[in-house]
């Protein structure tokens, strides 16, 4: 039975409040709990919701055991894009309330929204006529202003355990001009600086991005987003006389009351001229570009170095291969780990990031910890109850694991391939670690986006949006991958695949193997086992479950030719499976099993029979001792089994 969102929600939850305040036209942003900063760092202005719907979309998360969403406990986080915040400061004895009161003498200052802050003091609300600066102690000592691309905490929060409160709940008044005035506008960007060098704007594919990203906005949502998304659309490399055009077509028609040409001409004037990086910045071009995000000391946009030599007594040999994990990923390189379907593959993968997030040994081999970033551009819903089940399983924060999940189709192939995005995507979310160690893409065949793999121009292509990510974002990339007809001769596809590969890992017998190492040795083994995970309980009451593979400490050393131990109702149903000869439907297999489990267990329900069955049968396909095809359970004779009866 599934549950309302509410039901689920904590008595303390900050998710109703956000909600009001958006309903108010606020736009929202969530901070983590206690503080002050926005979840996801950087960027945090495109995630901002204006609606019900948006809010409920960041504060929450998907319970698929349980079938509930949980809301988190966050902090209200309010965008001032298009606010003047007057904050009275009077933290630490400052003297804020002290130079608002000598204002008040000298200016009318109008009654508005205002809240009290954690500290003691005074956030007041204004709404200016164009965009202000931020600033501290500008208007007067102690008196800071938010305004563009600035945020504060709303009514709800809590600091140091002492929540902001609304004081005066009126509506927003116009800022007066003496007050508009002195806080200033944002910081323009000369010309020069406005757009990255040699950046043509207005591509096919920079408008395919933009037109996505703006039919990605539900209606009701675009409500107070024009400052952002216009932003966003400069960042894709499109110009602002085709922003207005692209707005007004696909994103104003969602606006609750929709803006006249007029309106929309100056918000999207206003974005590009206060905008705070480069236009083009998120381009694709700009991927072979070093582009240097605006600060206070903006430095000239470098370019890729020129071609040059070395002559034989200026060449040095590198000191030492940078291993990711020591003799097994080499850093920033490029690998396949390939297998047949059911092998565990995927899990393997999910396993070997984990590690990497971590920063435990794998196989007793030193690990460099950092962020993984796993894109699950095959069975995203799946992955997810997958990454939830490793987390579960392993009982690791989540809160402080930098390990994320994109969970989207995703092309590498195409000319219009989301290269760029995708890396955009990765460089945000893993910024507050310094970027990301290792990326993971599964599969190949999910993000080839109807190529032909054998083809040599669309396997090379893919190549090279594979090392644009690897050289923007400087991580490690893996690539899970199916073996061809022939598994003798690796990873299927074109031959300019295994070329370009760092290291080569064969999935089979959950056995991981080096196939090939371009500066290390090959041969390397690596066990594991695969393991069904409770995530939760179906409509019916039985557990479902998600399959993680959990890596063999010492699986460096084992002997993989020995059998595979099973034990109890497994290996029961196993050797029910292998007499029958690959002729047991698992109705029949059911009722067998079920037979001779009530003479082994008596005192037992059918339903707990049934029950265990349901769990062996799992417990055998995930660890790939049996495949089961129309309804019939036939054994694996790959998979060497030890069952109750083998000596």
């Amino acid at each position: 039975m599934k549950h309302s969102t509410d039901a689920a929600l904590k008595p303390n939850s900050t998710l109703d409040l956000a909600i009001e305040l958006a309903r108010k036209g606020f736009r929202i942003i969530n901070c983590y709990e206690g503080t002050k900063r926005p979840v996801g760092g950087e960027g945090w202005q495109y995630r901002c919701a204006a609606s019900e719907a948006g809010v409920r979309k960041l504060w929450t998360t998907w319970d698929p055991g349980l079938e509930v969403e949980r809301a988190g406990d966050y902090n209200i986080g309010i965008s001032t894009d298009d606010l003047l915040i007057l904050d009275v400061d009077v933290r630490d004895g400052k003297q804020g309330a002290k130079s608002f009161a000598e204002l008040a003498t000298r200016y009318d200052i109008p009654e508005t929204y205002t809240v009290r802050t954690a500290s003691g003091g005074l956030h007041y609300y204004f709404r200016p006529r164009n965009p202000v600066g931020n600033s501290n102690s500008k208007v007067g000592l102690h008196l800071d202003v938010k305004g563009w691309h600035g945020q504060v905490l709303g009514p709800g929060s809590i600091i140091d355990g002492v929540p902001y409160e609304v004081v005066k709940d009126l509506p927003i008044a116009d800022a007066p001009e003496w007050l508009e005035a002195a806080a200033g506008s944002p910081r323009e960007k000369s010309q020069a600086a406005a757009t990255i060098a040699d950046i043509e704007l207005d591509t096919p594919s920079a408008k395919r991005r933009a037109i996505a990203y703006l039919d990605s906005i539900e209606p009701g949502e675009a409500d107070g987003t024009s400052y952002p998304t216009a932003t966003r659309l400069g960042d894709f490399g499109i110009s602002e006389a085709e922003a207005v055009v692209l707005m007004d077509q696909f994103w104003n028609h969602k606006r609750t009351r929709p803006k006249s040409p007029d309106e929309l001409k100056g918000k999207v004037r206003n974005a590009y001229t206060y905008r705070q990086n480069p236009v083009g910045c998120d381009s694709a071009q700009a991927d072979f570009d070093v582009v240097e995000i605006a600060n206070d000391n903006p430095t000239p946009t470098k370019r890729k170095p020129s071609l040059f030599a070395l002559a034989p007594w200026e060449i040095e040999p590198a000191a030492e291969q940078a291993w990711l994990i020591r003799d097994v990923l080499p850093a920033e390189g490029m690998s396949v780990i390939y297998g047949p379907p059911n092998a565990g593959k995927s899990a393997f993968a999910m396993a070997l990031g984990r590690t990497i997030a971590v920063g435990l040994p794998f196989a007793r081999k030193t690990v460099r910890q950092g962020a993984v970033v796993y894109v699950a551009a095959e069975a995203g819903r799946s992955a997810q109850s997958r990454v939830h089940a490793l987390f579960e399983h392993h009982r690791d924060d989540r809160r402080t694991t930098p390990f994320f999940l994109v969970p989207c189709p995703v092309d590498l192939r195409s000319s219009g391939a989301d290269t760029a995005e995708l890396a955009g995507v990765i460089e945000r979310c893993v910024r507050p670690w310094g970027g990301a160690a290792l990326v993971v893409i599964d599969t190949l065949s999910r993000v080839f986006a109807g190529g032909d793999e054998n083809a040599p121009a669309d396997m090379t292509a893919f190549v090279a949006n594979i090392d644009a990510l690897r050289h923007r974002t400087k991580a490690h990339v893996a690539v899970v991958h199916h073996p061809g007809k022939d598994t003798s001769k690796g990873a299927r596809g074109h031959s300019s695949l295994l070329a370009a590969t760092d290291t080569e890992i064969e999935v089979a017998d959950k056995v991981a193997t080096i196939t090939k190492q371009r500066d290390g040795e090959i041969g390397g083994r690596f066990g594991f086992t695969l393991r069904g995970v409770c995530i939760g309980k179906d409509d019916e009451g039985h557990d479902v479950t998600a399959v993680v593979a959990e890596l063999l400490e010492d699986s460096a050393v084992v002997d993989f030719t020995k059998p595979v131990p099973l034990v109890g109702d497994a290996a029961n149903l196993m050797d029910l499976v292998t007499k029958a000869d690959g002729d047991l439907h698992v109705d029949k297999a059911r009722n067998q099993f079920v037979r001779a489990r009530e003479k082994r267990v008596p005192g037992k329900t059918g339903d707990a029979h049934k029950k265990a069955f349901q769990r062996a049968r799992r417990e055998l396909i995930d660890g790939g001792h049996v495949e089961e095809s129309g309804g019939v359970l036939v054994a694996n004779l790959r998979t060497k089994h030890r069952t109750n009866d083998t000596p």
